[in-house]
């Protein structure tokens, strides 16, 4: 068996780590590991597109939703929002710039538009208080909003694959 030269081997080995931990949330802080992930079967652009549509028809007054890039944090994502103006709702997400077909949004908190509180998702869960707040939220989302936009989806869970 020939051994490989060692420009191939240094070329394979880089290969290697890029893909490691170009995979890897856990790698880049403010990559949303605790947050709750959607695998949602549409493209990118066409999802950002539905979002500002579902959000104009919540809110008369906005023209677009805005996706922006979250370059204080992690510049590897478009951040933005869903309203639910029917139940006072604000969901917080964020969609990869990288992710383009499906798409993973991940939600990462929930803020009551009329008491100000927020249910954060992207952070480990204190008391079973806290986990009972996440489940609720990750339950009105799929049902208030990801069924409402009728897009196939699958929930995966959280890179730190725990449950809640």
């Amino acid at each position: 068996m020939k051994k490989l030269n060692y420009p191939l081997k240094s070329v394979f080995m880089m290969a290697t780590l890029a893909t490691f931990f170009s995979s890897c949330e856990l790698v880049a802080p403010g990559s949303y590991v605790m947050a709750e992930v959607y695998e949602l079967n549409i493209y990118r652009d066409s999802l950002k597109k539905v979002i500002s549509h579902f959000n104009g028809q919540q809110d008369s007054t906005l023209k677009d939703s805005v996706f922006k890039i979250d370059e204080h944090s992690n510049p590897y994502f478009y951040v933005g929002n869903i309203i639910d103006k029917e139940n006072s709702n604000k969901y917080y997400f964020a969609i990869s710039y990288l992710s383009v077909y499906p798409t993973e949004l991940k939600l990462f908190s929930v803020e009551n538009t009329k008491t100000g509180n927020f249910t954060i998702i992207n952070d480990k869960p204190r008391n079973r208080s806290e986990i009972k707040q996440r489940k609720l939220a990750m339950q009105q989302f799929e049902e208030r909003i990801l069924k409402k936009l009728n897009i196939p989806y699958v929930h995966k869970g959280n890179a730190m694959l725990k449950n809640y």
